[in-house]
C-alpha cells in the first residue's frame, strides 16, 4: 500500500519571490505554460466561530450559507474544512465531541454543528470538497497520535456517512501546528494507524493532508485569513493567495473562518467575512472581504491550471502588486487576478488556444466591491488594460455567470436581545440548548428521571489544542451585552461542583460555586476566592435553585448578589482580595459552569436588570 499518494502537504511560510517589473507590464497567455492544479479557495470552521448559526431563524440562516456556499453568487467557497469536535477549547469554545467515551464508537453521535453545516454547504454546491481536522482529542484517546485516535477519527467519517450521507474527501490526523519533532509523531501516526484504520473500515479514497514536507507534494496553506472582514484584510489575503502560489507553489487556501456567529466578548468573535451574531432576530452584515475571495472562486474552478508564465509581481516592492492567470484544461477560457497597489498597464498576449474573448473586466476597492466595468474584446490577439492602484483587486475573464448577489430578504435591523428561559424540554436527546456556547467541556440535552435536563457529559479533559479553564462553562449568546445582568438556575449536584456567573469575557468573570458539599465559593475568574460560606438548606443529588445578579455599570462599584434557595450568601460591592477584581463594565455575558461531572440543569433564566 503506497499511503505517500493519498498524503498532502499543508504550511504557513511565503519565501522570496521572482520580481516582474515594468510600466507596462508584458504577459503572455500560453496554455503549453507549466503550471500547477489550481485546488481552489475554501474556508475552515472550527474553534466554535459557527456556533450560534444553527439557532439563527429562517429565512436569514438560509441567505447566510447561499453567500458562503452557493456558486457564482457570493464567497462561493469551494473547499469546507470543519472541526472534529473533542470537548475542549479550540479557540473561541468547545465542540462536542461525536464520540465522548469508546463505548459510543460503535453508534457516534452527530453532536454539534459541523456536520450541519457540512450538509448545508454541499446542498448548495455538490462539488464542494469537504475535509475535517481535529484541534483537540477526548481524554480516553491518549493523545492525537494513538491507535484510539484513528478509532476516534474513522469514527467521525461514520457519523457524517450515517446521519448526514455526507463522504469527506480529507481528513487529518493531526492538528495544524505541527512542527519537527512534532511532525515526526504525525507521520508515523497517519502512516502506521490512521491510514490502515481507514482503509479497513471502506475510507480508502479519502486523502489525509499533513505537516510535513516530501518531494513532489502537493502544498497547501491550511488556515489562512483570521482577520475582521474589512476590505483592505480581503486585498492582502487574496495578494496573499497569489503570492503563496508563485513563492511556494502552494494550491489551495483555506480561510479561517467563513463567519462569525460569536457575541461579543467572546475571543476572536469579529473573525469571518459574514457577522452573523445576532441569533435571536437574524440580522447580518456580509464583510466587503468576502467580495475579495468572490475575485478567484467565481472564475476559476478546482480543476483548472495556473499558467506559470502568466504571473508574478507588478512592482519590486515587498508590499506590491501582483498577478496570476488560471485556465480551463476541459476548455479555453482564462482568468487572470490582480491585486494592485501602484497603478498598471497591462499588455496581454492572448494565445491563439486560449479564448480571444469578449474578456469581462471586475473590480474591488475600497469605496465598491466586486462591480464588472468594463467587456473587452482583444485585437489581434492582444489585449491592453490599464489597471488603477490604491489597493485594488481586478478580475479580466472570458467566463460568464458571475453575480454580486443579493439579500433575498430584506436583512432585518439589529435588535437587542431581551429576557431568555429555557427548561429543555423541546429537545431531541444530544441537542445543544439555543444560545448557548461551550467554552470548556460539553452540556447537552438528556433524560433523566422522564424528565429533559442540561447535562455535563465530558468525564476528564482531555488533549487540549491551546487555552484550557479550570471547570467546564458555557457562555450565553443570545442577547447584546449587558451591565447590569440576572441568571438563576434549578440544579442537581451530583458530584463536584456547578457554577453560574456573568464576565465581560474570558479572562474576567465572576462565578458563584456551589459544592457537592454544600460548601459556596464566590470566585474572580477561575480561582482567586472572594467569599466563601456553606449553605443552609442544600442536599446533594436534590434540585435546588441559584440565583446571582451582577451591576457593573460604570462610575460606581460593581455590586453583586447570590442567593442558594432564595437565602442570600452575598449581597452587595464584588469583595475584594489579593488584588482588585477587574471591572467589568464593559458589558457582560451570563455563563453556567460545572466540574468534570454529570451535574444537571433542569431550567436556566437569564435577563438585563434595568
Amino acid at each position: 500500500m503506497k499511503t505517500s499518494k493519498r498524503i498532502l502537504l499543508t504550511a504557513f511560510v511565503l519565501a522570496a519571490a521572482s520580481n516582474l517589473t515594468a510600466e507596462d507590464l508584458r504577459v503572455k497567455l500560453d496554455p503549453k505554460s507549466p503550471g500547477r492544479v489550481f485546488e481552489g479557495v475554501g474556508a475552515v470552521s472550527a474553534g466554535a466561530t459557527s456556533a450560534l448559526l444553527r439557532d439563527y431563524p429562517e429565512p436569514y440562516r438560509s441567505d447566510v450559507l447561499d453567500f458562503l456556499f452557493k456558486p457564482q453568487f457570493g464567497a462561493s467557497f469551494q473547499h469546507l474544512k470543519v472541526e472534529i469536535g473533542s470537548g475542549m477549547n479550540s479557540t473561541c469554545g468547545a465542540e462536542p465531541s461525536h464520540a465522548i467515551n469508546p463505548e459510543e464508537l460503535a453508534n457516534p453521535v452527530p453532536r454539534g454543528y459541523e456536520l450541519w453545516l457540512a450538509a448545508e454547504a454541499r446542498k448548495r454546491n455538490p462539488d464542494i470538497i469537504l475535509d475535517a481536522l481535529p484541534w483537540g482529542t477526548p481524554y480516553w484517546t491518549g493523545g492525537y497520535t494513538t491507535p484510539e485516535a484513528a478509532k476516534w477519527v474513522v469514527a467521525f467519517l461514520d457519523a457524517a456517512n450515517k446521519h448526514w450521507r455526507l463522504d469527506f474527501n480529507y481528513v487529518g490526523g493531526y492538528r495544524n501546528e505541527c512542527r519537527p519533532p512534532e511532525s515526526d509523531k504525525a507521520r508515523t501516526f497517519i502512516v502506521e494507524h490512521l491510514r490502515p484504520a481507514l482503509d479497513r473500515a471502506g475510507y480508502k479514497n479519502v486523502q489525509l493532508p499533513a505537516g510535513f514536507l516530501e518531494s513532489g507534494m502537493r502544498f497547501w496553506s491550511s488556515e489562512d485569513f483570521s482577520n475582521d472582514g474589512k476590505f483592505r484584510l480581503g486585498w492582502h489575503y487574496i495578494r496573499s493567495i497569489i503570492r503563496e502560489y508563485d513563492e511556494l507553489r502552494m494550491t489551495k487556501s483555506e480561510a479561517w473562518a467563513p463567519f462569525s456567529s460569536l457575541p461579543a466578548g467572546i475571543k476572536w468573535n469579529n473573525v469571518g467575512f459574514i457577522d452573523a451574531s445576532a441569533c435571536r432576530n437574524g440580522h447580518y452584515e456580509v464583510k466587503p472581504a468576502l467580495w475579495c475571495v468572490a475575485h478567484v472562486t467565481q472564475f476559476a474552478q478546482p480543476g483548472w491550471k495556473f499558467m506559470d508564465s502568466a504571473q508574478g509581481r507588478i512592482e519590486k516592492d515587498k508590499l506590491g502588486g501582483v498577478f496570476t492567470t488560471l485556465r480551463d484544461p476541459k476548455g479555453k477560457d482564462w482568468s487572470l487576478i490582480a491585486a494592485t497597489w501602484k497603478p498598471v498597464t497591462l499588455e496581454i498576449e492572448i494565445d491563439p488556444a486560449l479564448a480571444g474573448g469578449p474578456v469581462a473586466v471586475w473590480k474591488s476597492n475600497e469605496a465598491e466591491q466586486f462591480r464588472k466595468i468594463d467587456m473587452l474584446k482583444p485585437e489581434g490577439g492582444k489585449l491592453r488594460v490599464a489597471l488603477e492602484g490604491g489597493s485594488s483587486l481586478y478580475t479580466l475573464s472570458t467566463t460568464t455567470g458571475q453575480i454580486k448577489g443579493q439579500p433575498p430578504h430584506p436583512i432585518p435591523p439589529k435588535q437587542p436581545g431581551g429576557p431568555w428561559q429555557d427548561d429543555f424540554q423541546n429537545y431531541k436527546e444530544h441537542d445543544s440548548p439555543h444560545y448557548w456556547i461551550d467554552q470548556e467541556g460539553t452540556f447537552e440535552v438528556v433524560t433523566d428521571d422522564g424528565r429533559k435536563v442540561l447535562k455535563q457529559v465530558v468525564p476528564k479533559r482531555g488533549t487540549v489544542w491551546g487555552l484550557s479553564y479550570g471547570s467546564c462553562w458555557s457562555s450565553y449568546g443570545g442577547t447584546d451585552r449587558v451591565r447590569a445582568m440576572k441568571i438563576a438556575t434549578a440544579v442537581q449536584v451530583r458530584k463536584g461542583f456547578v457554577e453560574i456567573g456573568a464576565g465581560a469575557d474570558a479572562e474576567r468573570t465572576l462565578r458563584f460555586q456551589l459544592h457537592d458539599n454544600g460548601k459556596w465559593k464566590l470566585l474572580h475568574k477561575d480561582s482567586t476566592v472572594l467569599k466563601e460560606g456553606e449553605a443552609a438548606s442544600f442536599h446533594s443529588n436534590k434540585t435546588c435553585r441559584l440565583s446571582f445578579e451582577l451591576d457593573a455599570r460604570p462610575g460606581k462599584p460593581s455590586r453583586v448578589t447570590c442567593a442558594i434557595n432564595g437565602s442570600e450568601c452575598h449581597s452587595g460591592e464584588v469583595p475584594r482580595k489579593d488584588n482588585k477584581p477587574e471591572k467589568m463594565d464593559a458589558g457582560l455575558l451570563p455563563l453556567i459552569g460545572s466540574s468534570y461531572d454529570p451535574n444537571l440543569f433542569e431550567s436556566v433564566e437569564v435577563a438585563p436588570v434595568p
